[in-house]
This record gives structure tokens, C-alpha cells and sequence, in this order.
């Protein structure tokens, strides 16, 4: 018999953006396991729910068991299996022993040129608890999931590991709770609405009746993509109210996403801010809006900002006083902080910045080259030697080595000595700091210094015994990991 098949996980507020990948992976999950199972019957369906608080999902036509299925193993050669009389042999009397089976079940077929003897064995079909408790397991086992947190049972001594704490599991099959447990927690029929205006516990009749009676109860639209519409339908209606709009879609549209995945019942309303601040760039505002406080922000016909926009509540109350003067008291001191930041930005001339911008780690290449084909010609050819990548070392300064072609050398030599000291900082590609080597012969790595060139000697410990090393074909200025010789002929790995 089959029916309709809901697994839900009740846990603490999850991440909100990575909730609607988190929910399809868990629906995707449960799905595939019970497909291998060969409990899933028909077209591979399932309805996905995911709420700030939930993950759930809703799986059509599911087996109770699976049928069983007749299969047929080849065991060994017939000359094998039986002796010359005809009578089994006891290396075959073993396996069905071992395999738990009669020699009623045996067949005897031709392969090629030889005679083998088979076992047909009827296998039973796996029951939905099993099928689904190995389901569950593979599923949560393979979400993904940003940051695992481990957290104790109500026993204080087991710790299970999950995006965020379980506290409920429903396994419902059509009216029937199946018997699974994960996360500590074991299977039955009760769910939970909205943390503050929706019924507690809320018993679950029938697989099909969860969305209903979450949103009934609960006051909780259970369905991302329903709380999505839902929210895009409000938003549109009141800026056609208040004769604004909401801008272009691809800016507000990752907004929509996120604040989806924040509410369980939502609600929007409208607020406003001093008209004083839209002396600021709106690019400013926009920003601080939609990124730091989750609004949307409304516009005129022209595309310019005005001092409105809209919140996206997770309550709904007759009189959402509270809830707007709340949210436009926030909002002023991140817009006062944007305007602050604007003025004070306006003090030193663009111009004026070229030298720190230049001089900066951080500026990023193309930074780089859009302030040296601006007006700063002064700083043009720096910023342009600063943005192209350093492919090999520089001018090597007097303490640098040099490739030389002579393998003569000798350890108690001052010159080497001198030269394996002055030698062991060479620059990076990046910072044109100077880093520390390691002696491949005796493993040592001198402390970390300036170019010796400006700084006395390193105090690095001198190799007791060195080998040369053989003829290098590779060149210095071909890569930076070559085989180098020092001055005075030391050849060794840098």
C-alpha cells in the first residue's frame, strides 16, 4: 500500500542564507534514499518546505515495503558442487549454510563450455522504517551545511551534530507515525507554529494536512517559494499605494531571498526618514538599507530615492504602531553614519588621495589602473610597476645570489660563508619582502630578517658538512623554486 510520506525537522533559527539549499538538500536526500530502497513508486516528486524554523518535506506515493524481488546467485562450478554419485559436495553444503538456503533452491545452468549451480532466492523487501531510517541518516550526513554545531541532549551526556539544535521530528505515512529516530530525537505527529502568534503544538492528522494546519494554527507558510510570492505580492501592492516603486529587480531580488528565509508569517509595512539625509548620494543610502537593515527602499518615477521604504515584518498585528516607529528610529543613526562618512570623505580632493591610494597593500589592480589613467600623472608609472605581477626577482642587490657556472667551492671558505649568510632572506613575488629559505642539507631555517643588504649579517647556523649539487639545467629566472648557486659555488634548493 502506499501513501503519501512527510519528514520533518523542528529546529532553532537557521542560517537564513543558505536555508533554501539546506531544504532542498534535505528533501533531495530523503527522496534518493528511499528510491534506492525501491520505496519510492512512480515519478520522483516531492513538495520542499523550509521555514526559519523547519525542514520538511512532503513525498507522494511511498511503499510501507518494498516487494520483495527474486534473485539468482552463482555459487560454483557444478563439478564442484556435486560429487560423481550426484550428491551434494561439502564445499557446497557450507555456502547454503553460510547463504541460509536448501538445496530445493539450487539450478544448475550452462555458461560457455561449463556447467554451474546457482541459488534463486527470493529477497524480501526492505520496510519503510528501515528504509527510511538509513535515509535520514544519508541525508543529514550529506547536507550542506555552512558550519556544523555540536550540541547535548536533554541527557547532558550525548552530543549530536547538526546545523543548529533539533528539538521535533514528524515521519508521518498517510495517518501513520513511522516508527525512525535521528539527532536523539524519536518520530511522531506534532509540529509547531509561529514563536510568538501561532499554537504551540499542533498535532499533524495526515501527511497532506501539514501545510494546512501550519497555516491554520501556526500562522507559518511552511513553502519557501509561497512565502517568496507572498512577500513580492505585499511589497508591490504597497509601493502602488504610496505611487513609488521598488527599483530594478536585480537589485532588490537577492533581499527578497534573504528576508524569506528570515520570516515564518510575513508582513509588510512602511516607514520613513528625515528628508535631510537624500543630500547624501542615494547609492549610499540604498546600501545601508537593503544590506545592514533588510528594507526596501522606494523610488520615484525618475528612479530617484525618496525618504520611504518598506519593512518586511515576521508579525502581523492590527496596530503595527510599535513596529514602524521601532524600525525608523534604527535607521537614523546608520543613515546619519553614511552621511558622516560622505562628508568627511568630501574634505581631501580625489587627487589628493593618489599618493596613498598608490602606496596602499590593499588597493586592488584595477583600482590601480583606473587612478593612473586618471589625472595623476605624477603617480602613473608607480601604480602601473605596482599592479603588474613580479615574475622573477629584481635587480639583485649586492647580497643576492648569483647563478655562476663553476661548481668550485669550499665550506671553510669566509667568502662562503659571507655569501651563504648574506644569502638567506631572498625576496617574494608579491611584497618584495624578504623571506626565509630552508637548507636542504641540514634542514635549518635562519630567523626571519630584513634584506641583508640594510641589516648586518643573519645569525644562522653555518652546515657543518655540504654536498654540491649536481649541474642544474634550469635557470634561476625561469622559476622562482630552482636550484641556485651562491657566489662562491655552493649550489643548494631555494
Amino acid at each position: 500500500m502506499s501513501a503519501n510520506l512527510l519528514v520533518e525537522l523542528f529546529t532553532e533559527e537557521l542560517p537564513p542564507k543558505a536555508l533554501k539549499r539546506l531544504g532542498e538538500a534535505f528533501a533531495d536526500g530523503i527522496l534518493n534514499g528511499l528510491a534506492r530502497a525501491q520505496l519510492k513508486t512512480g515519478v520522483p516528486a516531492r513538495q520542499v518546505f523550509a521555514t526559519p524554523r523547519r525542514l520538511a518535506v512532503l513525498i507522494p506515493d511511498v511503499l510501507a515495503k518494498a516487494e520483495d524481488r527474486p534473485d539468482s546467485k552463482k555459487l560454483m562450478p557444478a563439478k564442484v558442487a556435486f560429487a560423481a554419485d550426484g550428491k551434494p559436495s561439502a564445499a557446497l553444503l557450507k555456502r547454503l549454510e553460510k547463504e541460509g538456503a536448501g538445496t530445493g533452491q539450487l539450478e544448475r545452468r550452462t555458461e560457455g563450455n561449463a556447467e554451474y549451480v546457482f541459488l534463486n532466492q527470493t529477497i524480501p523487501g526492505i520496510t519503510l522504517a528501515a528504509g527510511l531510517q538509513i535515509a535520514l541518516q544519508e541525508a543529514i550526513a550529506k547536507m550542506p551545511i555552512p558550519r556544523v554545531m555540536g550540541y547535548q541532549l536533554a541527557d547532558g551526556a550525548t552530543t549530536v551534530h547538526f546545523v543548529r539544535p533539533v528539538h521535533g521530528l514528524i515521519a508521518l505515512h498517510g495517518n501513520k507515525v513511522v516508527d525512525v529516530s535521528i539527532l536523539g530525537l524519536k518520530a511522531d505527529r506534532i509540529t509547531h507554529g509561529h514563536r510568538f502568534q501561532g499554537v504551540k503544538n499542533i498535532p499533524v492528522a495526515t501527511a497532506d494536512a501539514y501545510e494546512e494546519a501550519l497555516a491554520a494554527h501556526g500562522q507559518v507558510i511552511a513553502s519557501f517559494d509561497g512565502r517568496h510570492a507572498e512577500i513580492a505580492r505585499q511589497l508591490a501592492a504597497k509601493s502602488v499605494m504610496l505611487k513609488a516603486s521598488l527599483g530594478a529587480e536585480a537589485d532588490y531580488m537577492p533581499l527578497l531571498d534573504e528576508v524569506t528565509a528570515l520570516v515564518e508569517y510575513p508582513t509588510v509595512y512602511a516607514g520613513e526618514f528625515d528628508p535631510e539625509f537624500l543630500a547624501v548620494p542615494q547609492e549610499c543610502l540604498t546600501l545601508t538599507m537593503r544590506q545592514n537593515q533588510k528594507y526596501f527602499p522606494l523610488f520615484d518615477a525618475a528612479g530617484k530615492l525618496i525618504n520611504r521604504f518598506l519593512i518586511v515584518s515576521n508579525m502581523k498585528i492590527e496596530d503595527p504602531k510599535n513596529i514602524i516607529e521601532g524600525n525608523q528610529r534604527v535607521i537614523r543613526p546608520r543613515l546619519a553614519d553614511a552621511r558622516f562618512f560622505f562628508e568627511t570623505d568630501k574634505k581631501i580632493r580625489l587627487a589628493d588621495r593618489c599618493r596613498s591610494l598608490a602606496l596602499s597593500s590593499t588597493t586592488t589592480n584595477s583600482a590601480r589602473s583606473s587612478i593612473a589613467s586618471g589625472g595623476c600623472a605624477h603617480w602613473r608609472g608607480r601604480l602601473r610597476r605596482k599592479s603588474t605581477p613580479i615574475r622573477r626577482a629584481p635587480t639583485a642587490p649586492p647580497c643576492s645570489p648569483k647563478p655562476i657556472s663553476s661548481p668550485t667551492w669550499s665550506a671553510s671558505s669566509p667568502s662562503c660563508k659571507a655569501s651563504w649568510a648574506a644569502t638567506t632572506r631572498l625576496p617574494t613575488a608579491k611584497t618584495r619582502a624578504w623571506r626565509t629559505p630552508s637548507n636542504s642539507t641540514t634542514g635549518h631555517v635562519s630567523p626571519a630578517m630584513r634584506c641583508p643588504a640594510t641589516m648586518s649579517p643573519p645569525r644562522s647556523r653555518w652546515p657543518t658538512s655540504w654536498k654540491p649539487w649536481p649541474e642544474c639545467s634550469a635557470s634561476a629566472s625561469n622559476r622562482r623554486e630552482t636550484r641556485i648557486r651562491l657566489p662562491c659555488g655552493v649550489m643548494r634548493w631555494d
